[in-house]
């Protein structure tokens, strides 16, 4: 099963994030750890890491502008396995 990446809220009173970059490319195996994507609140710029291991399967870059808080933001697919296929 494909585990969701969401757009983590950073601080109490944050609705949405900026997506500066992503650290890790579409495809690329990722482990426990791994540093995916920066973030940007209206606070700091944080970089945010995995918790599952799988295959980074992008949904948002920066272009996507603003992205509310809880929102899919990538998967993480296990080897043999999809993206769903209905992306947000």
């Amino acid at each position: 099963m494909a585990h969701e990446v969401v757009m983590p809220q950073l601080g109490l009173s944050m609705d949405s994030g900026q997506i500066i970059q992503w650290l890790k490319k579409d495809g690329d195996a990722i482990r426990p750890g791994d540093l995916l994507l920066e973030v940007e609140s209206d606070k700091s710029v944080v970089e945010v890491e995995a918790v599952e291991h799988g295959s980074l399967k992008i949904v948002k870059g920066p272009q996507d502008g603003p992205v509310p808080v809880g929102s899919v933001i990538a998967y993480l697919v296990a080897e043999g396995e999809a993206a769903p296929a209905s992306l947000p």
